[in-house]
């Protein structure tokens, strides 16, 4: 069956270990167009949070991780810096705050608010800025995903801050998406490899993409 020849063809198997925000929104392109480079190439995506994926690329069951938040990185693994993200706040269409023309910490802690756990950097960052503002907001619910915060969003829950990327006029037609750089940090997404492997061209020639400002022989050079 079709398991059985996906198996076969296992030296063809290119696995992604990413979280599901950067699964859904970043890597959609590249990932494209390594499949119509590579059609030869099977890709396997699989998500989780950055634990998880930094245990996926350390027990070689993925090539390479794709995630912020590289701190209590194990030393067997090494982290490349790839792109910023910026982040937004995510509110209903009818909400105090989508009107408002300049936002402020104390401004979005009266509101419940939903957020990434705190194993995501911008999990981490944002409770750090209302901490260090003598703040104390209610996080209502924790979540892994962006498009799942958005759903508890739209049905009223709460208020979110997710990576600008993550939020489309189009797509998101009952929220609103209003700049929050001003408050909280851009996060980093770093691609994770083992210290010392040997990835293939196709490999590099995928990180490459992701980060085009890194040389090939100087990618090298840091695994």
């Amino acid at each position: 069956g079709v398991a059985a020849d996906f198996a076969t063809r296992r030296e063809k198997v290119f696995s992604v270990a990413s979280t599901f925000t950067h699964a859904r929104y970043m890597l959609v392109r590249p990932v494209k167009d390594f499949i119509a480079r590579h059609p030869e190439i099977a890709v396997r995506l699989q998500q989780g949070d950055p634990e998880h994926i930094f245990k996926l690329v350390l027990d070689r069951s993925a090539d390479l991780g794709i995630t912020t938040r590289p701190q209590e990185l194990l030393p067997e693994l090494v982290a490349l810096p790839c792109f910023q993200m910026k982040h937004s706040l995510i509110t209903s269409v009818n909400h105090p705050l989508a009107r408002k023309r300049s936002l402020t910490l104390a401004m979005l802690a009266q509101y419940p608010i939903i957020a990434h756990h705190v194993s995501h950097e911008i999990g981490g960052e944002i409770q750090r800025r209302f901490h260090d503002a003598g703040l104390n907001p209610r996080v209502v619910l924790q979540a892994q995903d962006s498009d799942v915060m958005k759903a508890y969003v739209e049905a009223g829950v709460g208020i979110a801050v997710i990576p600008k990327i993550a939020f489309s006029p189009l797509r998101d037609k009952k929220l609103r998406s209003k700049d929050v750089s001003h408050l909280f940090d851009a996060t980093t997404t770093y691609v994770i490899l083992r210290r010392g492997a040997h990835p293939p061209a196709h490999v590099l020639e995928f990180i490459q993409a992701l980060s085009p400002q890194v040389a090939r022989k100087d990618l090298q050079a840091r695994i």
